[in-house]
């Protein structure tokens, strides 16, 4: 077995936005897209390569991914507790 490791260079973009539903809960969605350059890799076998035998790929990546999160904010204090001065 034989194996191989290369790095792609690339970019991503992203939005987000947050709401708070309530005064302790927060909801929120993030979407992010990640683009990877194209790159040509020889994927053969080693015992295959001594044969000249090549196997040649094109490996990219482009993924989208998308993130909801719900928020809690906890307070041991309420808000009237506070000391002022």
């Amino acid at each position: 077995m034989s194996s191989a490791g290369a790095s792609h260079g690339g970019w991503y973009a992203g939005v987000g936005a947050e709401y708070a539903v309530l005064n302790y809960l927060i909801l929120s969605i993030d979407y992010k897209h990640y683009q990877f350059e194209t790159k040509q890799h020889n994927c053969n076998v080693a015992a295959l390569s001594c044969l000249g035998v090549a196997d040649f790929r094109n490996i990219d990546a482009d993924v989208d991914s998308v993130m909801a999160r719900v928020s809690f904010k906890f307070s041991p204090w309420s808000a009237g507790s506070v000391a002022r001065y």
